[in-house]
């Protein structure tokens, strides 16, 4: 049967394939062959070392699950090393989170039911609509208006006064923390968007060391993740990956694809299609540099003695790790839930 005139999906003719493939396919296809193509564009040598493994079933198998395991080890060493650093999400991270969160604390404190994490969780529109206040006269102080309290009263059920999913990874919905402070304008929804010191903190603690994520670095350490991956350049994957980990230490949940409505799979799409649309658009070229700058942008690149410091790791090891997050499973848990923090790949 020809599929191309089968009317079953519609079909695009690739004269390169002689198999046809529906368009949603095809699509999935060209995310992953993209990603396949610039791993191995950092180091090409590695390939023929994967075709070898492929060869046979059982070594490929057992290549995969080591990489599984070596991936999710370290995604999960990440989210632990953040879940306590919530005064990341402060103007001034010297202070405290009020009321403050004990490290010794469950996560059931946090998103909606902590009022600081909660205006940092929420999307502007609705953090502006429940912290809607009356007018203050000479005798009173302002308080919250009947249309922020029946907003706020729907949010805590998870819904909008619409009564729609508050929380979703939608394009329209970043989480106002992923914003510079006071810069939401609702004519124009990317100003500010990523160019957040959270974000920026998230990064620096992923790459460039811990105590470097407030005040940044003027020397990149030798032991970091930046130089045991020869990563000094900030992409639109680190920028997704960064914001997955942002929200999720704010949230109540752990490490997950789907928080309630909010879907983790959404957001990161989102995030790599804002850049990816047009590489060249002004926005997504001040945004990344501007990001840059924040991570690498003072420091020396130490990356040429990286080699010798003890554990860590050759990217062109870390490109295997790349086939499998992007090739061998495309789909989301893939790329994020289980394979996603051999960082330098999963961030290309």
């Amino acid at each position: 049967m020809d599929l191309r005139t089968s009317g079953a999906k519609k079909t695009t003719v690739d004269a390169c394939n002689t198999i046809t493939i529906p368009d949603k396919e095809r699509r999935e296809q060209e995310k992953h062959v993209k990603a396949f193509k610039e791993m191995f564009s950092i180091s090409p040598e590695c390939l023929e070392v994967v075709r070898e493994f492929h060869k046979d079933k059982n070594d490929w198998a057992e290549l995969i699950s080591r990489f599984r395991g070596a991936a999710a080890g370290a995604r999960q060493t990440d989210t632990s090393n953040l879940k306590h650093e919530l005064n990341y999400v402060l103007e001034d991270p010297r202070q405290s989170l009020v009321s403050n969160i004990p490290r010794t604390e469950s996560k059931s404190n946090r998103g909606l039911n902590h009022p600081m994490l909660r205006n940092a969780i929420i999307p502007w529109p609705i953090r502006i609509q429940i912290n809607e206040l009356t007018t203050p006269t000479d005798d009173s102080e302002p308080t919250p208006t009947p249309a922020a309290k029946k907003a706020l009263k729907a949010l805590m059920k998870g819904k909008t006064i619409q009564k729609k999913p508050a929380l979703t990874g939608a394009s329209d919905a970043w989480p106002s923390c992923f914003y510079a402070e006071n810069s939401f304008n609702p004519d124009d929804p990317e100003n500010g968007l990523f160019c957040s010191q959270f974000i920026l903190r998230v990064l620096r603690h992923t790459w460039t060391t811990p105590s470097s994520a407030i005040d940044g670095c003027t020397k990149i350490p030798k032991i970091c993740h930046a130089n045991g991956h020869g990563q000094f350049k900030v992409t639109p994957r680190m920028l997704g990956y960064a914001c997955a980990q942002a929200r999720t230490m704010i949230s109540t949940s752990e490490w997950t694809e789907k928080d309630g409505s909010y879907k983790y799979d959404k957001m990161f799409d989102n995030v790599l299609a804002l850049f990816e649309a047009d590489e060249t658009d002004a926005w997504a070229v001040e945004t990344l540099e501007w990001l840059q700058n924040g991570v690498f942008g003072v420091a020396d690149d130490d990356s040429d003695d990286s080699g010798d410091e003890e554990g860590a790791e050759s990217p062109a090891t870390l490109v295997c790790v790349a086939l499998y997050v992007s090739c061998v499973e495309p789909s989301f848990r893939a790329l994020l839930n289980r394979s996603d923090t051999h960082r330098n790949f999963i961030v290309l």
